[in-house]
Order: C-alpha cells, then structure tokens, then sequence
C-alpha cells in the first residue's frame, strides 16, 4: 500500500486524504450497527489516526450508540465511517468510500455471531463472534 489514500461520498461534497498505513489490520464487520449504518450485510474498516486524515469538506455526525458516532455526508447521506468514543482520535474509514478500496485489504471478520446467513462468505479468513481479540 503506498502512503496516502484518497475518498470521499458519491457526491464528493466531502473528501478526504489518509496518509500512513492503518493503525491495525483492516477488518469485515458484520454488527447489526453496520448493517443498519451501511444499509449491506457487512461493512470493511480500516482505522487510521484522526490526526492524519485531512477532511475537505464537512462531514456531518450521527450518535448511532454510546459506542460510536458515525460520519456521513451532509448532502448526499453517503457513510464515510464512525469514530468509538473509547478512541476519539481514531477514526475507522468505511474502506469502499476510498478512490481505490483494493488497496487495503480486510484480513478478518468480526461481529461473525450477527452475519447474514443469507450471505455466503468463504474467503478463508478468520473469524471472530463478536470485536477481534486483544493482542
């Protein structure tokens, strides 16, 4: 992966520019939280350092739990990702929204105990019932 990343919403009425790597391995989540925030069965995250992402344009935010508030464009609706209000200078990117989203892979699933049974996935990789383990 090369050091900056590029995306926005469908209307490009908010941008933004990622440098560096993710802080950790990118992931597939399957909560109902994603699915009701994405409208798909899963959602693929990266989280990257909220001091390394440069924003063009205003993202609006919605508390969708005491977990999390999620960032979506004003104008378009489109999701752009959710910060944890554990971690609040993080900010996990909805991976999709990237100009190139093949450039950063999910290496596992997480929230598997609330996945679509509808959706087959046999992609060989890991997968965790509910967050990923610590370590």
């Amino acid at each position: 992966m090369q050091d900056r990343l590029e995306g926005g919403c469908q209307c490009g009425g908010v941008r933004l520019t990622l440098d560096g790597p993710p802080l950790d391995a990118p992931a597939f989540c399957h909560c109902r939280m994603c699915q009701k925030a994405t409208g798909a069965p899963v959602a693929a995250f990266g989280t990257w350092p909220s001091d390394r992402i440069a924003w063009r344009g205003e993202p609006a935010w919605y508390r969708s739990s005491h977990l999390a508030d999620r960032a979506f464009c004003p104008a378009c609706g489109g999701p752009l990702g959710m910060r944890m209000t554990a971690t609040p200078d993080q900010f996990d990117v909805l991976l999709a929204v990237l100009d190139e989203p093949g450039r950063v892979r999910p290496t596992h699933h997480i929230w598997w105990e609330s996945r679509q049974d509808w959706l087959a996935i046999d992609d060989g990789l890991p997968k965790h019932a509910r967050g990923a383990p610590k370590g």
